[in-house]
């Protein structure tokens, strides 16, 4: 087994520098994995693009008895009244812009 130096040490300890700086500095900034807010940024807007935007049951009319529901009011990004679907109004809904 042999015997590590004082001079050893210091060959190690540059030839880590050394290993270090030839990466420039942009591309250890700049990594895949520091992207990973952006693509699950993207992600929520295509769905709220494709899917529509949540929206919350603020009032609802009725026909004769309260479980025959006619229309639903919806507040939200695009607040607006929809027609019931099958005699029912769920809380949250996910709708898109009436434009």
């Amino acid at each position: 087994m042999s015997k590590i130096t004082a001079t050893d040490v210091v060959i190690l300890k540059r030839e880590r520098r050394i290993r270090r700086l030839r990466v420039p500095r942009f591309f250890r900034v700049v990594r895949p994995r520091n992207f990973v807010w952006l693509a699950m940024l993207l992600i929520v807007v295509g769905i709220g693009a494709l899917q529509g935007t949540p929206h919350f049951l603020w009032e609802y009319d009725y026909f004769g008895t309260p479980d025959r529901k006619v229309t639903c009011t919806y507040i939200g990004k695009h607040s607006q009244a929809v027609p019931a679907v099958q005699g029912r109004c769920p809380i949250i809904a996910l709708l898109r812009s009436p434009y």
